[in-house]
């Protein structure tokens, strides 16, 4: 029997006021001190943008789908 590992990455909207590497800085701090070590996010994947479903929710498929290609296309 096989088992599927998900990884938690979040994906955070960056605000304006705010620079990104401070803002990952502060979501790993923030995590770290909210939930399990196992739990904290090994990367943070800033984006501009998050796609959505035609209903307006984040369209997670889509998200993972390109996670999977980058790490794809750094293998090489």
């Amino acid at each position: 029997m096989t088992s599927k590992a998900e990884v938690l990455s979040p994906e955070l909207r960056p605000m304006p006021s705010s620079t990104l590497s401070r803002l990952a800085t502060i979501s790993v701090s923030s995590s770290r001190s909210r939930v399990s070590a196992y739990k904290v996010p090994k990367t943070v994947h800033l984006v501009s943008e998050l796609p959505l479903t035609q209903y307006g929710k984040i369209d997670k498929r889509r998200i993972r789908a390109q996670l999977i290609e980058e790490a794809r296309s750094l293998r090489g």
